[in-house]
């Protein structure tokens, strides 16, 4: 799975950071795929997944926690959301 998301983040030019932002794009339907982390807060979970099943978005729970998916993107601040945008 991870090595999916890996190949994803090089080969894909536009993606977002966060849940705020996965939220922000899923509702306006510019979204072909969002993985969460392992911790991600169930509240925000359940929104994008809402969200994501009435768009009919791919959706994938990653068992990574926030600071990891940061590592793994080498980004210095923590990552819930990763969304790929159309």
């Amino acid at each position: 799975m991870i090595e999916n998301l890996k190949k994803e983040l090089k080969e894909e030019k536009k993606i977002i950071f966060g849940s705020k932002q996965s939220i922000k794009y899923l509702k306006k339907n510019k979204t072909k795929k969002v993985f969460i982390s392992y911790n991600c807060p169930e509240n925000i979970k359940k929104e994008i997944k809402e969200l994501a099943k009435l768009n009919k978005i791919e959706v994938i729970e990653i068992k990574k926690t926030k600071e990891e998916l940061a590592e793994i993107c080498k980004k210095p601040f923590n990552i819930s959301t990763i969304s790929i945008l159309k």
